[in-house]
């Protein structure tokens, strides 16, 4: 139905209210376009750093409220979603690692020093988790989309 065909009257005149009244083709998300609303769902990831776990929560939230309502949304959100998983992952076997290094290395060198071998992956895995959302962010914001690399694929 056209815009044209709304409030009409009798003479075939458009009223006065539906002159004024513009009609948005583009579809809001929280009040924003889909390109800035997919990539604030990839910086929302960075609120871990002022309230705990809302770098988790926030992205799941934005992906579930609006997942049916835009593919790219949808597609966005899996991705965010398998990239926390695998963070997840990542983490605990570097933490596993550096324990079964220091038990090892306490038990043959009597020092401590394996948590110092794992420090490299725990470093490599901070500096990840800060760069791959910038560049998911960055892509979402070109209206692009970006597979987080390293990342299982839970979600598909």
């Amino acid at each position: 139905m056209s815009n044209e065909n709304i409030d009409r009257n009798p003479s075939g005149e458009q009223s006065e209210e539906c002159r004024n009244f513009h009609v948005d083709e583009t579809r809001k998300f929280w009040g924003m376009d889909e390109k800035t609303f997919c990539m604030l769902m990839h910086l929302s990831q960075f609120a871990n750093y002022i309230f705990p776990f809302a770098g988790i929560v926030l992205p799941i939230v934005m992906w579930a409220t609006n997942k049916d309502q835009s593919s790219k949304i949808d597609q966005n959100g899996k991705n965010i979603l398998n990239f926390l998983l695998c963070a997840l992952i990542y983490s605990v076997a570097v933490v596993f690692l550096a324990v079964v290094f220091a038990i090892l290395t306490l038990i043959v060198t009597r020092l401590p020093v394996g948590f110092f071998v794992a420090f490299p992956f725990f470093a490599v895995l901070g500096v990840v988790t800060i760069v791959f959302p910038i560049i998911g962010a960055i892509k979402a914001g070109n209206g692009e989309y970006w597979p987080y690399p390293l990342c299982i694929r839970f979600f598909k």
